[in-house]
């Protein structure tokens, strides 16, 4: 650890030092006003929360055989945190880092990169993984934050019950019912980073309908360079939806959503044969329509949802369209003894078209028919105390045929305080067509008298990359104010993504040149295990502390092939530590304080020069709310040093990365 890295976490350690003496030296009065109400102010009631990720139906989250990590409407409230991305930092085993002002990677238990192939994120249901290149658009999907009821973080795989690519974890973003939304609210933010107008307004047509409909700007300022110059990669988004939920009948609900975007921003880029980062735009535009239908029997219940999107993403390496049409539907059968079935069925049509120029495919026109379906049984062991739950999904997809899912979980809650789970499963990750069908010719600075280009390019057989992960985890609270959840894991994966440099050729006309083939493949393999805990401490109502961290451990690519075959970034830091406090204290005021340090990324074995430092970030935030209804907050991010750099994006061999600098807001939000 370098002496400067020392000087940061001393520099924070006094943060939060003043912090804890500030909160402390109001505990006594607090406890006093608090104490009789205690057994109402206590963890116990978070341990109830109801997450529907894990099974696709609704549970308690103590109860749940599965690392499960919950952001709450009021988590989101109190943070004052205002990007989706930054969210996760709160999650345990979550690798966040921001790339550049419009870019976020985010993942978990490793492979994190601009593209996290590996995390499935959904919106209410509604998958918003891109097939084009493998991973999220994190700018195209800038939710108003007030309007999320929760986020259900899963780590390790999911894809027994949500399908393909839910290798490493899920993120599941719930937001609010209609109802749960009523007048009008306006917001206002201006900062060194960010700039942002919002207005919605809720209401409903008698006792049944309830509807609420939004509008989003936001601007977002360039970050810097290593030199602390502008990087330019400011950008901007304009985002309208809506939302209305129908009770048609007390067994019957019906909900419709859709929502419409359109975005710029600019980033930095090599060119081909330049060796100076060149300036980019990227426009995307596009939107979504949703509707479900949920109907109640006497002792089982039925859901039916479908929706269609469309994502319109150009860049300086191509155009890109992506469309999806998805339906799916879910039966939660009646109890028979001790089992609880569920059965389901699903159809998704994709296709794509990709113009590019200089990067190209072979073809323009593509399309991914998936068909899938669904079986999970919950079995009662013991009432109250033993369950199990085993189940499949099977996928068949036009790129690699049948794909299978299998998972088993068990949980023994020997009492209500306590909780012991197990669990193993497969899951897989289905190509891109970026691996199929690429065909990328770029030409590579060379001072001898002949050209030398790269041809990279995709491999029609490549196959789906496949996960066999063990986990096992335990939760606990300890009395009426202290809760851990600790989780372990141990992964391996098989048919990772590889790039071969094949023997170089010459090309005699129409000008002499020498190609060198990279070629993707299925020929790496890896390992990696860790453990994530979080606590929560909550001494008075007014008062609440959490701190969450993990430890992985990577083993890469087995050493089978030769030394020309390379594969992605692990990308991801052996020691994550991450602590929050806030205080509500004098009724109106909110005080909240993060701290978020990552250990070194380990060096990329490609080129070992281009790696990331360790770095620390501390976030203070305070809100003062006048009367009820209008709400002032002002803080500083990024307060431990003027500038840090979060991940290097060079290993797609396109982006140049820019770095964040410490920086204040202002955010007022008026509802009436």
């Amino acid at each position: 650890m370098s002496r400067r890295f020392r000087a940061k976490v001393a520099g924070a350690a006094l943060q939060l030092a003043i912090s804890a003496c500030v909160v402390s030296a109001c505990l006594v009065t607090a406890w006093a006003q608090q104490a009789s109400d205690l057994s109402q102010l206590s963890l116990e009631d978070l341990t109830k929360i109801e997450v529907s990720s894990v099974a696709r139906k609704d549970q308690q989250l103590f109860a749940t055989p599965a690392a499960v990590f919950v952001i709450t409407h009021d988590d989101i409230r109190r943070s004052g945190i205002r990007s989706l991305p930054e969210l996760m930092r709160m999650v345990p085993g979550m690798q966040v880092a921001q790339l550049y002002a419009n870019e976020w990677a985010v993942s978990s238990r490793g492979f994190n990169g601009r593209f996290a192939d590996k995390m499935l994120v959904l919106i209410d249901g509604r998958g918003i993984y891109s097939e084009i290149y493998s991973g999220v658009y994190w700018d195209q999907n800038d939710l108003l934050l007030e309007d999320i009821d929760r986020i259900e973080v899963i780590r390790g795989p999911g894809g027994t019950l949500w399908g393909a690519n839910a290798v490493n974890g899920i993120i599941n973003i719930i937001t609010l019912k209609a109802g749960d939304t009523k007048g009008a609210l306006l917001i206002g933010e201006g900062g060194r980073l960010d700039e942002e107008g919002a207005a919605r307004f809720g209401g409903g047509i008698g006792k049944q309908l309830k509807y609420r409909s939004y509008v989003k700007f936001l601007e977002r300022n360039q970050l810097v360079t290593a030199t602390g110059k502008g990087a330019g990669d400011a950008g901007s988004s304009v985002r309208v939806g809506a939302r209305a939920d129908w009770q048609a009948h007390p067994q019957d609900s019906v909900s419709f959503q859709g929502d419409l975007y359109r975005g710029h921003g600019d980033e930095r880029v090599h060119v081909d044969g330049v060796n100076e980062p060149t300036s980019s735009n990227v426009n995307t535009e596009g939107g979504f329509a949703l509707a479900r239908w949920d109907h109640t029997f006497s002792q089982w219940d039925l859901g039916l949802q479908t929706y269609y999107n469309q994502e319109n993403h150009a860049e300086l390496s191509g155009n890109g369209r992506e469309r999806t049409l998805d339906l799916d539907l879910l039966a939660h059968l009646p109890r028979y003894k001790q089992n609880e079935a569920t059965l389901g069925v699903g159809y998704r049509l994709v296709t794509d078209r990709i113009e590019s120029d200089p990067v190209t495919f072979n073809r323009e026109h593509y399309r991914d028919i998936l068909y899938s379906f669904l079986f999970e049984d919950d079995l009662v062991v013991v009432p109250r105390r033993v369950k199990v739950t085993g189940g499949f999904k099977l996928l068949n997809t036009s790129y690699t045929g049948v794909e299978i899912q299998p998972g088993l979980r068990g949980i023994w809650t020997p009492d209500e305080r306590h909780a012991v789970w197990a669990a193993v499963s497969r899951a897989v990750r289905t190509p891109s067509v970026q691996e199929r069908d690429l065909h990328y010719l770029r030409p590579i600075p060379n001072d001898g008298p002949i050209l030398t280009d790269i041809l990279a390019e995709g491999n029609a057989d490549f196959k789906s990359e496949v996960v066999h992960a063990y986990e096992a985890g335990y939760r606990q609270a300890l009395g009426k104010s202290l809760s851990v959840d600790i989780a372990g894991f141990y992964n391996q994966y098989k048919r990772l993504r590889s790039q071969s440099q094949l023997q170089p050729y010459l090309v005699a006309s129409p000008t002499p040149e020498v190609v060198i083939p990279i070629v993707y493949g299925n020929l790496l393999e890896a390992r990696s295990d860790g453990v994530e805990a979080a606590v929560s401490f909550r001494p008075v109502s007014s008062v609440r502390m959490d701190a969450a961290y993990s430890w992985i451990n990577a083993r890469r690519w087995l050493d089978h092939v030769s030394s020309s075959t390379t594969g992605d970034s692990w990308s991801t830091p052996t020691n994550t530590l991450s602590l929050r406090g806030t205080w509500e204290f004098a009724r109106r005021w909110t005080f909240y304080s993060s701290l978020y340090t990552v250990t070194q990324l380990p060096d990329d074995p490609v080129d070992p020069n281009s790696h990331v430092g360790a770095y620390l970030r501390a976030d203070a935030h305070l809100s003062f709310s006048l009367k009820e209804n209008l709400q002032i907050t002002a803080g500083g991010e990024n307060l431990q040093e003027s500038r840090h750099v979060e991940l290097n994006p060079a290993d797609d061999g396109y982006s140049v990365g820019s770095q964040i600098p410490r920086s204040a807001f202002v955010k007022l939000l008026w509802s009436f």
